[in-house]
């Protein structure tokens, strides 16, 4: 059976529609209307014209100049060389308007260091005696010298989120007035600003944020926060921007106080390290107890690294590597620091990787005439021997 289908469209709604909006257009069509009218201005001729008058005879110039080459002035304005400065901001804040605050905040957006901008802002906003409360807002911005300092108080004193501050003010993450704003309070602030963003947006001011206000950004917050509650999102994004912190050639680490360096350090290791035992299917109660051990001297660990393939853990201390064995019945290792460089560490990398008896100098551990690799079986007491062996390899004693 055939169906006939057919689509009805109300055109004559339609056009009533559209006609009412040419004749009662949007703010938004408003602001484009006008915007378009000024983009027509011949900018270098009225530049030309403004040269031509003094400053105090400027407001001449002023009453006789039309609207669209006022919003020219404010659209350009940072465009405009700064000798003239002086002049534009007496013919706009002359022939003030509403219309050009929303212009020139969002010129400030991307030129918020231009300190004639910063003031024309401040003193148009002051001119008037009605606001509504987003000029209310920009008007406490700007009503000194220091609109960032003053933005950063709006945030705090009215305990909201950056993200929802810059949707208030019609801002986007990607102006640099914002990413400023980011840098500057979450470089300084504390626990409480981050727990109260949102987790995708953290992420977007850690993915976006120039590399040296990101360290700044990172560096406080792996301060303010402790090792088990960081966010694992977010570290990985900070290892994605700034490399390995266990690694010497993530040199972007370099400028970021070593404590902190330290504990994004630990905090990887930790996570390599229950990756590890987690992954042993043998003998899950016997993995937990030798992860319980271990994971209580990660924060002294260099690197923590595996090759899954053969199930086989390599601890990097400040001066010797314990290799530790998934299969049971394995012996744990220790081999001076120098010795294992020169003969092991190639077998670290998956790609090279050997099996575990490749890993072990038995023979050698057992001559006491040798000095770089030692073992400790685990049996019984197995804890208390590593913790000796520990103790005797860090003061230098073995």
């Amino acid at each position: 059976m055939k169906f006939n289908s057919f689509f009805f469209q109300p055109s004559k709604l339609i056009a009533v529609k559209n006609e009412i909006k040419k004749t009662f257009p949007t703010k938004s069509d408003i602001y484009k209307i006008k915007s378009q009218k000024a983009k027509e201005v011949d900018l270098e001729e009225l530049l030309k014209k403004i040269r031509e008058f003094s400053l105090d005879r400027i407001i001449y110039l002023a009453d006789s100049l039309k609207a669209e080459e006022i919003i020219a002035l404010a659209i350009n304005y940072s465009e405009i060389p700064n000798e003239l400065y002086k002049k534009i901001n007496k013919i706009i804040l002359h022939k003030k308007n509403k219309f050009l605050i929303k212009i020139l905040w969002n010129n400030f957006a991307e030129d918020y260091k231009n300190e004639d901008l910063n003031r024309l802002l401040g003193n148009l906003l002051a001119s008037f005696s009605k606001l509504n409360d987003q000029e209310k807002v920009l008007y406490n911005i700007f009503k000194d010298s220091s609109p960032l300092i003053n933005m950063r108080k709006q945030i705090e004193n009215n305990k909201i989120t950056l993200f929802d501050f810059l949707e208030e003010l019609d801002l986007i993450f990607e102006n640099k007035i914002s990413k400023r704003l980011a840098a500057d309070l979450f470089s300084k602030s504390s626990k409480l600003f981050f727990i109260r963003e949102e987790k995708d947006n953290l992420i977007k001011i850690f993915k976006e944020l120039e590399i040296n206000n990101l360290k700044e950004v990172v560096e406080n917050y792996l301060f303010v926060f402790k090792d088990k509650e960081y966010q694992e999102e977010l570290m990985y994004k900070i290892k994605d921007r700034l490399g390995d912190p266990r690694e010497d050639y993530s040199t972007a680490w370099n400028n970021i106080a070593h404590k902190a360096k330290e504990k994004a350090a630990a905090w990887f290791n930790y996570k390599k390290l229950k990756e590890f035992f987690d992954s042993i299917t043998t003998d899950q109660e016997e993995a937990q107890k030798r992860f319980s051990y271990w994971e209580k001297h990660v924060d002294i660990m260099e690197k923590v690294d595996y090759v899954k393939k053969y199930l086989q853990l390599f601890l990097t201390f400040d001066n010797f590597v314990v290799v530790e064995f998934g299969d049971l019945g394995n012996a744990v290792y220790f081999y001076k620091k120098d010795f294992f460089k020169e003969n092991l560490a190639q077998y670290t990398s998956k790609y090279n990787a050997v099996n575990n008896k490749s890993l072990k100098y038995t023979y050698e551990a057992r001559n006491n005439r040798n000095k770089y690799v030692y073992k400790v079986d685990h049996r019984n007491d197995w804890q208390h021997k590593v913790n000796r062996m520990l103790k005797e390899l860090r003061l230098g004693r073995k």
